[in-house]
């Protein structure tokens, strides 16, 4: 977010927006605050917690009054009746193929040999298999485990 913001800078911009489901306000006390959109079911509020509070107070988020059913009629009222039929994506936005794996080893030095791996394990504490690091998976997340559990109630310790 720093990159946009001085990216901002360079063009002569006092804000820069982004298509992110969440809401910044500004609290009483004249700090930034980042809460859930209206459309709770696309909420990524979670996405930007930690930002600082420069790069909140120069961020707009159109889309947080709007629930994406309303985004994708307005899409197509407008004429793009294309971007209106485009699936979801449920990747970050950001990284190029879809490959965050691949873009943290890039990106993050020495990522690798400090998290080393852990345990797959099920909620009665018996070791199911191995992965490959937490930074390397998502929440929630069902492909990509090189492992197959068959049920729910998994949890990953390092």
């Amino acid at each position: 977010m720093e990159s946009i913001i001085k990216r901002a800078d360079a063009l002569g911009c006092d804000f820069i927006a982004t298509g992110h489901y969440a809401k910044i306000r500004q609290h009483d006390n004249g700090r930034f605050v980042v809460s859930k959109a209206v459309d709770e079911t696309k909420d990524q509020s979670y996405v930007l917690w930690g930002l600082q509070q420069d790069l909140l107070s120069r961020t707009i988020l159109p889309l947080a009054p709007y629930r994406k059913t309303e985004i994708r009629q307005m899409a197509f009222d407008y004429g793009y009746p294309e971007l209106a039929k485009k699936s979801e994506s449920y990747e970050i936005c950001f990284v190029p193929d879809n490959d965050y794996r691949g873009f943290l080893k890039r990106n993050v030095e020495g990522l690798e040999e400090r998290v080393d791996g852990g345990n797959f394990i099920d909620k009665n504490g018996t070791v199911l298999g191995k992965h490959k690091g937490y930074p390397f998976y998502t929440i929630g997340q069902r492909k990509g485990l090189d492992i197959a559990f068959g049920q729910t109630g998994i949890c990953n310790k390092n």
